[in-house]
């Protein structure tokens, strides 16, 4: 099991430091990142995935980056799983932090924008039967704006995010926040769903995906509309390191 130094580190943890340009530094080689080298630049798009790995750890973590016009901010999220002498898993960590932002311009001109807040996290999980796990705390607000409506904001402060590393590969170690948020006023009423997750059935391939549901109904002198949409994608991808 992984075990605490101080507030925020971790045996078996990489801790970010951030440069003048909120680069990251790893204390641990970094064997693969898409884009190639995000962590150490700025880099346009929605998202930086990376692997970090050496004998006693083995990261798989993303930067969620904000696509709003003039946005600089971004979340990160890193799953750690310890290894021991002989590359086994023998313990779990994460580190997260900040905030991001995604905005969609959808049918109708209907504009969705949705905010995920992460305070600091840096600990490592419990054991239970099958390997080890841990929850860490979110919120995500969403504002939907409806031509010739109004708009409608919701917020979600008790977001749970839930971190887990198997024993052994053949069930797949996993990250997964998925934060809901649902608000009504006189002319609407809306659901929006941000779903993140970071996932490896061997420790060695890691994929990521990030998604965002809709479901936005409204009426106003006359005016109708509902949209709904399961899955607007974020990203979807994977990243190999070695072993």
């Amino acid at each position: 099991m992984l075990s605490s130094v101080s507030n925020c580190i971790t045996l078996l943890l990489i801790i970010a430091k951030f440069g003048l340009r909120d680069s990251r530094f790893p204390a641990i080689p970094e064997v693969a990142s898409e884009p190639n080298m995000c962590l150490h630049k700025n880099v346009s798009g929605p998202y930086c995935w990376y692997i970090l790995r050496d004998n006693r750890q083995v990261n798989g973590g993303l930067r969620l980056l904000s696509n709003g016009t003039g946005a600089h901010t971004f979340s990160s999220i890193e799953l750690s799983a310890g290894l021991d002498s002989e590359g086994h898993p023998n313990g779990i960590g994460v580190w997260a932090n900040r905030d991001v932002s995604y905005e969609s311009l959808l049918i109708g001109n209907i504009k969705l924008k949705i905010t995920l807040h992460i305070p600091l996290y840096c600990k490592g999980g419990s054991a239970f039967k099958d390997g080890w796990e841990l929850y860490f705390p979110a919120s995500v607000t969403s504002l939907v704006t409806v031509p010739y409506v109004g708009d409608v904001t919701a917020k979600n402060e008790s977001v749970s995010a839930h971190a887990v590393v198997y024993k052994n590969n053949r069930k797949t170690s996993s990250l997964v926040l998925r934060g809901r948020t649902a608000a009504h006023t006189s002319y609407l009423e809306s659901m929006a769903e941000l779903t993140v997750m970071i996932s490896s059935e061997d420790l060695i391939t890691w994929h990521y995906e990030a998604n965002v549901s809709i479901d936005v109904a409204g009426k106003k002198d006359g005016y109708n509309v509902h949209y709904v949409h399961p899955g607007l994608l974020i990203f979807l991808g994977s990243l190999r390191g070695k072993s």
